[in-house]
């Protein structure tokens, strides 16, 4: 319900003996709109862009662990690779030695 502010000012002025700087300064509270709830409408938009932001999240990091997963496979392969070489050089070192 809107408030008349001027009328408010002149009654705490006048009734209650109020100077107008303090009558202005409780009008001015007084009158300041009140914060007002969510609504159902602001929680479902919310929960819609908390979901989004999720599941930005959830793909971002599914595509890290996809990358980090491959180099983990090359590395292994690279590993797996030399080791064969090493065993293989360590066979014909022995077949030359015996």
């Amino acid at each position: 319900m809107p408030i008349d502010t001027l009328k408010s000012k002149r009654r705490l002025v006048e009734e209650y003996g109020l100077d107008d700087r303090q009558a202005e300064g409780i009008v001015e509270l007084i009158a300041q709109p009140e914060e007002r709830g969510a609504t159902a409408s602001d929680v479902d938009a919310a929960k819609r862009e908390i979901l989004m932001q999720l599941g930005n999240e959830i793909s971002s990091t599914e595509e890290r662990l996809h990358l980090e997963m491959e180099q983990m496979r090359r590395q292994m392969l690279q590993w797996m690779l030399g080791s064969a070489a090493f065993i293989t050089a360590l066979l014909t070192l022995f077949e030359y030695v015996l």
